[in-house]
């Protein structure tokens, strides 16, 4: 996929749905793209071999990937494009012992942190979970369909996967626990 040219009109439409005014089909764009960079960003079992997700993360760690998707959850204008931009995010922080080196997915960790207010929303998007059993079971982020758009709840599933996966960083733990991550992760 890295060497078929796919990867940066994903991260172009991710970029084009969070520019002033954007259409809703430029919005549309943006959430399927930062979905499909959800999936490209892993790396793990097995899927490495199947979809380069060693080159993959090559890729958007030295493209503006991260940035991008940091962007589209500060400014995103609906929740299902956040939740994708969030969880893309923790793609690329996680721990891919066999296919990513630990020093590529800490620079990702390094970089969130240092995108200014991209940590604070993360926790506040995790604080909108968790669902309850007498929710509409279609505003769960596990039954949401495409069509849930703008539900506030659904974001929780994709600011946690981001969370968990910068909570590897043992520089970043201070940061985070001042942020009040560890206190929106338990209520999820």
């Amino acid at each position: 996929l890295v060497e078929s040219g796919a990867l940066p009109p994903l991260v172009t439409l991710v970029q084009a749905a969070t520019e002033r005014g954007a259409t809703d089909d430029d919005i549309r764009c943006g959430e399927e793209a930062a979905e499909a960079l959800w999936i490209l960003a892993f790396a793990g079992g097995g899927v490495e071999n199947s979809l380069g997700g060693s080159l993959s993360h090559k890729f958007l760690h030295a493209s503006d990937a991260i940035s991008v998707l940091g962007a589209a959850v500060l400014r995103g204008p609906t929740a299902k494009g956040r939740m994708w931009a969030a969880a893309a995010l923790g793609n690329l922080a996680a721990a891919y012992a066999d296919a990513v080196p630990a020093e590529m997915s800490e620079r990702a960790r390094m970089a969130m942190l240092d995108q200014h207010g991209l940590l604070e929303m993360l926790v506040q998007m995790c604080n909108r979970g968790p669902v309850h059993p007498d929710m509409d079971k279609t505003l769960w982020p596990s039954a949401a369909t495409k069509f849930e758009r703008h539900s506030e709840t659904i974001q929780a599933w994709g600011a946690g996967q981001a969370l968990k996966n910068l909570a590897l960083s043992p520089t970043a733990r201070p940061t985070l626990k001042r942020a009040g991550v560890a206190q929106a992760m338990c209520k999820l």
